[in-house]
């Protein structure tokens, strides 16, 4: 089991690993995209900013590369997932399963354009909620072919 560093994330990882009687670890990749100048921020004006360029990422791939000053870009949310999975690759088995507790921004953005993930066509306009699952198969003859985004 992979987790993100953030509370909640590690919060749930502690539970998982209890309940299975497993380990976890750490990686700062699954971690949620840097909002920059707006983190920590919960008033109306932020939340606007953030959807305004939340938006524009998920219906405009000309807008892949902004950010908030400070923040990342979708760019560089999907460039450190594509290493993630590259090292998965290398890192594990074929047969392995592993089970990775990321975020939602995350999730929403990077998994729908990491290149080496196939069956992503359909996922940009499908708006994940808390607890849903993303499903993500690997073999050596196919690669990663995403089988479930969504309800469990």
């Amino acid at each position: 089991m992979i987790s993100s560093p953030l509370k909640r994330a590690d919060e749930t990882a502690k539970i998982i690993s209890k309940y299975y009687n497993s380990e976890y670890i750490i990686d700062n990749r699954l971690i949620e995209f840097h909002t920059g100048i707006l983190e920590g921020k919960s008033d109306d004006n932020s939340w606007n900013q953030l959807f305004k360029l939340w938006n524009k990422w998920i219906t405009d791939d000309q807008a892949s590369n902004e950010s908030l000053p400070g923040g990342e870009s979708r760019d560089d949310v999907v460039r450190r997932l594509d290493h993630f999975f590259k090292d998965l690759i290398a890192d594990n088995n074929e047969n392995d399963i592993i089970f990775c507790i990321s975020h939602g921004g995350v999730i929403i953005t990077g998994i729908p354009n990491v290149p080496i993930i196939k069956n992503t066509e359909n996922l940009k306009h499908y708006d994940l909620k808390n607890t849903d699952i993303v499903e993500i198969l690997y073999t050596k003859n196919e690669g990663f072919i995403c089988k479930n985004y969504g309800p469990a």
